[in-house]
């Protein structure tokens, strides 16, 4: 019976425990160089330093375009086929400057996804975070976002809600020129947090979501792996894969130290300033963009209207047991109340106090049926008449 308890007790702490991780040495921001320069090109941008730009992709990409939401124990996570897709959706944050296109900053911190969310009742909305947006673990990134770091409509990916739950979000994602007109009917809905030792991207509501997308949408374990050596040539691209096994999601997450990176070995442009599209460029009428402005700063005070729960450590939360009852002590109709003992409002009642059902008679005090009457007093017949006063008969009429 003991082991059978033991074994028990062990997978509950396995099913409520964090997000696993893997350990392994801290990394140099020079891992990045090393293994993203097969996919794209190192540019020196600025106030940003080295920026990375994928190579051989279309005219309008952008990042978190080509993949899919999976919902884990560190919430809504990015999932994608790029080969690069293990770093600049986990790690740093994008940009997009203008005669160049979107470009990724490095960053040191693993999370699900770095991204800003906006919700309406027929659609779904992320954008990547700037390279402004930095995350403090005490305060995390919240629904201020979009007016803290000026995030336009232009740097939306929108699809309906029924859409959300595609394998392959690219080719549902609305046309970049109706993200105006669709996100004045949303509301931003960002929460990032630090929970359970992991960044934490919580977003729109699961619940909902799974019940409105066509497609199902699985609750997944996360599994972060983080033991990687900085050699570049002892990496292949299987080690950056992401994979599915059961109700486990394992991915490429190394741990990174925060020290002065050298340059990339190959540089192909040094540009003195970053000339930004914030996302406000050429995405609508003049009015209708500066009505957006002003609905950014309005919300930026007001509550989330749909904020998802705080999550527990893993699973569905475990339900407390049933306040305990005590009941309500009858009066004692014989017993007078002390009228100079004032109640005590912030005396709690005993909780293992009997009932006065089990009370038992105090035996120093004796029944009313056994008291004796009083000797000394007369009873009335003896009782003389008063005096001073007159007989009825000798009342008149």
């Amino acid at each position: 019976m003991k082991t059978a308890i033991s074994l028990f007790a062990a997978a509950f702490l396995v099913a409520c425990a964090p997000p696993q991780a893997s350990a392994g040495a801290e990394l140099s921001i020079n891992f990045f160089h090393d293994n993203l320069g097969a996919y794209g090109d190192w540019r020196e941008v600025g106030e940003y330093g080295y920026v990375w730009q994928p190579r051989d992709v279309d005219r309008d990409w952008r990042p978190y375009r080509d993949g899919r939401w999976l919902y884990t124990d560190a919430g809504w996570t990015w999932d994608s086929d790029e080969p690069y897709s293990w770093a600049v959706y986990h790690y740093g944050r994008w940009a997009r400057v203008n005669r160049v296109g979107w470009v990724w900053v490095p960053g040191t911190e693993w999370g699900p996804a770095w991204v800003s969310w906006r919700r309406s009742p027929q659609h779904v909305g992320w954008a990547p975070l700037p390279p402004e947006a930095r995350f403090n673990r005490e305060q995390g990134i919240t629904a201020r976002v979009d007016f803290d770091y000026d995030i336009g409509p232009g740097n939306y990916n929108f699809v309906g809600v029924r859409d959300f739950g595609s394998r392959r979000l690219g080719g549902y994602i609305v046309n970049p020129r109706e993200n105006l007109t669709i996100i004045q009917n949303t509301t931003n809905i960002t929460r990032i947090s630090y929970t359970n030792n992991v960044v934490y991207n919580e977003g729109p509501r699961y619940d909902v979501l799974a019940r409105e997308s066509a497609e199902p949408i699985q609750r997944l374990r996360l599994v972060r792996r983080e033991d990687f050596d900085d050699d570049s040539l002892k990496q292949t691209r299987q080690h950056f894969r992401t994979a599915m096994d059961g109700d486990s999601y394992r991915v490429a997450a190394p741990r990174f130290d925060t020290k002065p990176a050298l340059a990339p070995k190959k540089v192909v442009e040094r540009i003195q300033k970053a000339d930004l599209d914030r996302g406000w460029t050429n995405v609508g009428p003049a009015k209708e963009v500066e009505k957006q402005r002003t609905k950014i700063k309005t919300e930026r005070d007001q509550p989330i209207p749909e904020l998802p729960p705080i999550p527990n450590k893993i699973r569905e939360e475990i339900p407390a047991p049933p306040a305990r009852i005590v009941p309500d002590k009858k009066p004692d109709p014989a017993k007078k109340p002390d009228a100079d003992k004032k109640p005590d409002a912030d005396k709690k009642p005993d909780a293992d106090k009997k009932p006065d059902a089990d009370k038992k008679p105090d035996a120093d005090k004796k029944p009313d049926a056994d008291k004796k009457p009083d000797a000394d007093k007369k009873p009335d017949a003896d009782k003389k008449p008063d005096a001073d006063k007159k007989p009825d008969a000798d009342k008149k009429p």
